[in-house]
């Protein structure tokens, strides 16, 4: 069942969004037409996958905003 919500203009910033469900709400969100940042612990291999699955299935623009660690 798949949800169809106008979103078009808007972005969603995704925590967790680089496995699981919040991978899949991320696709759910661009595939509606948001501009989408992800959020979530993966290697810059998988993050670049991600990205480019989404943008050539959807045609929005992702971006990843990875975590820094401050010591």
């Amino acid at each position: 069942m798949g949800i169809s919500v106008p979103l078009n203009g808007e972005v969603a910033l995704v925590t967790g969004s680089t496995s699981d469900i919040g991978l899949s709400i991320a696709r759910m969100l661009a595939a509606n037409g948001a501009g989408v940042a992800l959020n979530g612990f993966a290697s810059p291999d998988e993050v670049g996958q991600i990205t480019k699955s989404i943008t050539e299935q959807t045609g929005r623009t992702i971006t990843h905003f990875g975590h820094t660690y401050l010591i």
